[in-house]
């Protein structure tokens, strides 16, 4: 069990004329506020790489290229070897994964999408959407979004009063009171 909430994202960085995703950890994110966690992310974005620093685009070392000439359930294992090890799993991915297709364009929709972490968040776009408030039908910005949780980690209830919670604070801006 962590006490931190460390979140993965892909940043989206031009690198001579290519865009390439970029993974970053945004460590301790509950001892941060929005804006800072925004300054965090606006900086990895601006940082400047060149195209050594990309491991896509580098020479891979001889462990790279065994893995990826593995059968897959080989690649599984590894993978479930890593995840048996939380601390070296938490420092290199973090506990919480988000994913945003909304950022790149109008996504009218929810995407399924797999993680390892404990809980996932994928993002579409916010659309304006005719839905019922009140017994009657107004036109209202939607935010569609898939949450993937663990249910081997985190129990029904306190899953559901999470997702309460972060549905209020999303649908009034306002924080809850912990």
């Amino acid at each position: 069990m962590f006490n931190d909430i460390n979140v993965s994202l892909i940043v989206e960085k031009e690198i001579g004329n290519s865009k390439v995703p970029i993974p970053i950890v945004i460590e301790k994110t509950n001892e941060k506020s929005a804006y800072d966690i925004t300054i965090e992310i606006e900086n990895a974005k601006s940082q400047k790489l060149d195209i050594d620093n990309i491991v896509l685009k580098s020479r891979a070392n001889t462990f790279q290229t065994l893995y990826y000439h593995l059968p897959g359930f080989f690649r599984k294992l590894f993978w479930r070897i890593l995840l048996r090890n939380p601390k070296l799993a938490f420092k290199t991915m973090g506990n919480v994964a988000v994913t945003s297709i909304g950022m790149i364009g109008r996504i009218n929709g929810w995407f399924i999408h797999k993680s390892v972490h404990p809980i996932s968040f994928g993002i579409a776009s916010i659309i304006k959407k005719p839905i019922v408030i009140e017994n009657k039908i107004e036109i209202r910005e939607i935010l569609n979004m898939t949450i993937l949780v663990d249910h081997d980690i985190i129990d029904g209830a306190p899953m559901v009063r999470l997702l309460n919670d972060l549905t209020n604070y999303i649908e009034t801006g306002k924080e809850i009171n912990a």
